[in-house]
């Protein structure tokens, strides 16, 4: 587990859900939404931590809605244990780098 035991609702037969959200030349992130080129999270039904290189936040689900919440445990260590499960982010290609399958299945997603 990656946050504390008693962290998790009693309800947390669930599997844990992790996030990533990474930068790229295809989708850029707007300068004034920018937080970090690669955000990563860690989510249970009642809890999530968001964290990236030098950062993190956490939030508490409360009436259905989502609160922050002091972090339990530090955002360094929730990033590495994520990274150890996901591993380093790949190296991001430029439009005029990718294959014409690549570019298709992104014109397909809307992204070209």
């Amino acid at each position: 587990h990656i946050l504390p035991r008693e962290a998790a609702p009693e309800d947390a037969g669930r599997r844990v859900l992790f996030l990533e959200e990474h930068e790229s030349r295809v989708h850029p992130l707007p300068v004034s939404l920018k937080i970090a080129p690669h955000i990563y999270g860690v989510q249970r039904p009642e809890h999530r931590q968001i964290v990236w290189k030098g950062g993190g936040e956490c939030a508490q689900r409360q009436d259905g809605a989502w609160s922050p919440l002091g972090c339990e445990v530090p955002s360094e260590a929730v990033l590495e244990r994520v990274l150890e499960r996901l591993g380093e982010p790949s190296q991001v290609k430029a439009p005029g780098q990718l294959s014409e399958e690549e570019q298709e299945g992104l014109r397909a997603l809307g992204y070209l």
